[in-house]
C-alpha cells in the first residue's frame, strides 16, 4: 500500500510490504555484507523509489524539484545503518544534494522516524519491518529518530541527488 501523506506541509510516502518478500530476506540476512546486496538494492532504488520522487514532487514547492530528475544526472547513495540501543540523532533536515530520501525499516522492532512541521507538531512514523518512508528533504522537513530499544535498530537508507544541487541549493 502506498499513501501519500501531507502531514503539515511535509508530503511523505510511505508504503508497507516495499520489498519482495524474499529480496527483503536477503536484505536481513547478508545485511553486514553489502555487497552481496548492493546491486539488488540500486536496482530497487532505480526502478522503485525514483517514482516515489515523481510523485511527491507534485506536492511540494522546493527548487530542489526544479533540478532534473533524469536518472543519468543523478546518483543513488545506498547506506545499510545499524544504531545500536542508546543512538539518538537530533532533529536535523536533511543534506542540500538530496532530492529524495527514504528510510526502509529492516530489524524487526524498532523506533520509527518523528518529523516536526511548521507549527511544531510532531509525528511518528509507526515502524513496520519491510516498510519504507520516503520525502523531499526541504526547508520544513525536520525530522529525528532514535533507539530506545535493547536491540540494533537496521535501516537501508536510500539517497537520491543531482550533482548539480549540491552546488545550487545550500
Amino acid at each position: 500500500m502506498i499513501s501519500i501523506d501531507n502531514w503539515r506541509h511535509i508530503p511523505m510516502i510511505v508504503e508497507d510490504n516495499f520489498l519482495d518478500e524474499q529480496d527483503f530476506l536477503d536484505v536481513k540476512k547478508y545485511f553486514n555484507d553489502k555487497s552481496v546486496i548492493d546491486d539488488m538494492l540500486h536496482d530497487i532504488a532505480r526502478d522503485k523509489l525514483y517514482k516515489h520522487r515523481l510523485q511527491l514532487k507534485n506536492y511540494i514547492n522546493n527548487p530542489r524539484c526544479e533540478h532534473s530528475d533524469n536518472p543519468d544526472e543523478c546518483f543513488w547513495n545506498v547506506l545499510l545503518v545499524n544504531h545500536s540501543p542508546g543512538t539518538i540523532k537530533d532533529l536535523h533536515r536533511d543534506s542540500s544534494w538530496k532530492l529524495l530520501s527514504s528510510v526502509l525499516y529492516v530489524s524487526d522492532n524498532g523506533d520509527g522516524t518523528t518529523f516536526r512541521n511548521k507549527l511544531e507538531n510532531e509525528i511518528q512514523i509507526e515502524w513496520k519491518p519491510n516498510r519504507i518512508v520516503s520525502f523531499i528533504p526541504s526547508d520544513d522537513s525536520w525530522h529525528k529518530y532514535s533507539n530506545t530499544l535493547e536491540s540494533d535498530r537496521l535501516t537501508v537508507l536510500f539517497n537520491y541527488g543531482n550533482r548539480v544541487s549540491v552546488d545550487k541549493i545550500l
